[in-house]
């Protein structure tokens, strides 16, 4: 009987003690998986970082011309509308040639006569039988008629407004039949064949957008894409609102559906010319006035701090690291400040296209 009680009392601690000992190995088994953190990390290769800057802007003319006659008239054959478009050298407006046709006939006879009389003084000096102040009163004569009407072939010529350039008839500033003088505005036209874009800049991104190495707009409304686009100028001042204005320019010769005051999206590409390794801005954390990474190890899985040396905050929230970190390495680039020296962590696995949601 007692044989039996101690069997009894035998089995009973035996059992007792695996349930121990399963319990405590469970509990060890999930203390050492709470230890294991999923963190994000990135990789450091050797390679030029390209970030792309995105403004708004506005498209305006490069070239706007306020057209006027050189000569005063009635205005005829006066019939373009603002909105048409003229090639360069086509007769915008005319004034009234009778008055100016009159001056060249006028003129011409007066020419033709002094000239005729010139000729013969010439001849008469070349043989020294005219005194010399004699001959250069005539040649001064000959010269004020020939001045005279060439001067009247001109304003003839002047009657005429023709376009300086191709473009677009932006406003009419008078009408027909109307008498205008020298120098009036009679119209205003504007070169598309050639516009900017204007975009205002903070003091922050100023020497990025100057260091872009290309650039292209998107214009929605002109059904316009990646059209490429050259810099212009960047004001050296800012305005009152503290931005710089930068302007672009494009060619607009092979599509006429842009106009003036459209609005557009400019993209510019800026490539770092830095020789230091640029990582997350995230990456990075400070201790007793030191600033560290944490470098993970793919191979044992295991975290651990590193000092490291910054040069300055570039655009795109990046840090640009002159030391500390190698090409090959790999930085732990979110939840720096809940880490510990030595952790174990496990990289958080890329979300496939496929799996909405990371779900699985």
């Amino acid at each position: 009987m007692r044989k039996y009680a101690f069997k009894q009392l035998s089995l009973a601690l035996s059992i007792f003690a695996s349930i121990l000992l399963t319990s405590c190995g469970g509990q060890d088994q999930s203390s050492k998986a709470e230890t294991i953190k999923h963190v994000k990390v990135e990789t450091i290769n050797n390679s030029n970082t390209t970030t792309q800057l995105q403004f708004n802007g506005v498209v305006k003319e490069k070239k706007m011309s306020m057209l006027s006659f050189r000569v005063a008239g009635p205005l005829v054959n006066f019939n373009v509308q603002p909105g048409d478009y003229v090639q360069k050298g086509e007769v915008i407006a005319q004034i009234d040639q009778r008055d100016y046709q009159l001056q060249v006939q006028t003129t011409k006879a007066q020419f033709e006569q002094v000239k005729g009389e010139f000729s013969r003084y010439k001849e008469l000096h070349t043989k020294d039988k005219i005194p010399a102040n004699s001959y250069e009163k005539v040649e001064a004569g000959y010269k004020m008629a020939e001045a005279a009407y060439n001067n009247a072939i001109n304003q003839l010529q002047d009657t005429e407004l023709k376009a300086p350039f191709s473009g677009y008839i932006f406003e009419k500033k008078a009408e027909s039949f109307q008498t205008v003088g020298a120098g009036m505005p009679i119209v205003s036209m504007i070169d598309v064949s050639s516009l900017e874009i204007i975009i205002n800049v903070s003091e922050s991104q100023i020497s990025e957008v100057k260091k872009a190495n290309s650039g292209f707009i998107n214009i929605r409304n002109a059904s316009v894409t990646n059209l490429p686009v050259k810099l212009l100028c960047v004001s050296e001042k800012t305005k009152k609102d503290g931005l710089y204005e930068v302007k672009y320019e494009f060619n607009n010769q092979a599509n006429k559906n842009i106009l003036a005051g459209m609005m557009a999206e400019l993209s510019l590409n800026c490539q770092s010319a830095q020789s230091g390794i640029s990582i997350p801005a995230s990456s990075i954390f400070n201790n007793n006035g030191k600033t560290y990474v944490w470098i993970f190890n793919p191979a044992t899985q295991i975290i651990a701090k590193r000092e490291v040396e910054i040069d300055a905050f570039t655009t795109g929230q990046k840090v640009s690291v002159t030391k500390g970190i190698q090409y090959g390495e790999t930085v732990v680039t979110a939840g720096v400040h809940h880490l510990k020296e030595g952790q174990k962590a496990q990289p958080i696995n890329k979300v496939s296209q496929t799996n909405v949601g990371g779900l699985l």
